[in-house]
């Protein structure tokens, strides 16, 4: 039977802490350890661990950051300290559901060329009361093979778990880029389901195991209401255009630098991830020039051109009728929302 580790990374966390590791508690299969990376905090997260380490029916190891490091380059150290087969990030202010590692352990064990699975969440505010889920209820579980899983697909960490084989590539994560904050490293929410995509296959179960909670000290967050999705995109179009190119040109100087790495491990050769990433990257620039010509009719040449190309694809995360729709709205039309230059 595959063997799951918990991966936290805590900070000032306190207040939810104790429900969240009481959740691990009641697993009904036991990890096969808690690792925790505690980014230097100063309330009482400290006390919170050691006295949950004492009475947890599981190891607990517990790492303590003299300066904080964030949650991106804490969460990566709390998976490469791991020794399990797989390990599943774990954030400090949610509850898991008792199934979870039973889940997963099924999943993995029952398709051994996945590398990694993430699953539904209920989404819950401060007082645990339910708003929403993370992904459609009416989405099935699905597998996607190899390279199939959109680059802009947003997988909250909670919901991860992979293979620690993919640790390997833990050395190149100084060189990563947050594509919506290109002076930070990449988040371990995007890290992971990159390597995983670009090597072997993703699963989703729909089944909701964990409830995510939404408070005002969230170190990262989620859209609760469409609203607010399409507020936030029609407001920030730019800069999502922008990080599709980031996405593409980083992605592809890491698997550049990984070539060397594969070496140490039975993953196969990263060509094809190469080529799939130089594609889109000259997607990205196509799109971008909807947003940058400097007259009108110059950017709606440049939208059918991409239309043209047959890049708007119906269901598509990137491309879909809603990026459509966004580029023809915000892109072609909305100049008072165009980057200035």
């Amino acid at each position: 039977m595959t063997t799951i580790a918990i991966a936290m990374a805590t900070h000032n966390g306190e207040t939810y802490l104790a429900q969240q590791l009481a959740s691990l508690a009641e697993q009904t299969h036991y990890p096969a350890e808690l690792v925790v990376v505690d980014d230097a905090s100063s309330d009482g997260t400290l006390q919170v661990l050691d006295g949950f380490s004492r009475q947890a029916p599981f190891p607990v190891r517990l790492h303590k950051n003299v300066q904080r490091l964030g949650y991106r380059e804490g969460f990566i150290k709390a998976a490469d300290l791991c020794s399990a087969d797989v390990i599943a990030f774990c954030d400090q202010d949610d509850i898991w559901s008792r199934l979870k590692i039973q889940m997963l352990q099924r999943a993995f064990d029952e398709n051994p060329e996945t590398l990694l699975v993430y699953h539904n969440s209920t989404i819950v505010n401060e007082t645990g009361t339910s708003l929403t889920t993370t992904f459609s209820r009416t989405t099935p579980s699905h597998t996607t093979e190899r390279l199939e899983l959109s680059p802009c697909l947003v997988i909250p960490g909670h919901a991860q778990a992979f293979r620690r084989s993919l640790n390997v590539f833990s050395a190149l994560h100084p060189y990563s880029i947050d594509p919506y904050a290109p002076r930070k490293l990449m988040p371990h929410d995007m890290w992971m389901p990159f390597w995983a995509s670009s090597l072997g296959h993703v699963q989703y179960l729909s089944d909701t195991l964990v409830n995510y909670r939404i408070h005002s000290g969230n170190a990262s967050g989620w859209h609760v209401t469409w609203r607010s999705f399409a507020a936030d995109h029609i407001r920030s179009a730019w800069m999502y255009i922008r990080a599709n190119e980031t996405i593409a040109s980083n992605r592809e100087e890491l698997l550049g630098r990984a070539q060397h790495l594969l070496e140490q491990t039975q993953f196969p050769a990263l060509d094809p991830a190469l080529d799939s990433y130089k594609k889109f990257k000259a997607k990205a620039s196509q799109r971008a020039s909807v947003y940058t010509k400097t007259s009108i009719f110059s950017r709606a040449r440049a939208l059918l051109a991409f239309t043209a190309r047959g890049n708007y694809r119906w269901g598509s995360r990137c491309h879909g009728i809603q990026a459509f729709l966004l580029d023809l709205a915000v892109g072609v039309f909305g100049g008072w929302l165009r980057p200035r230059t």
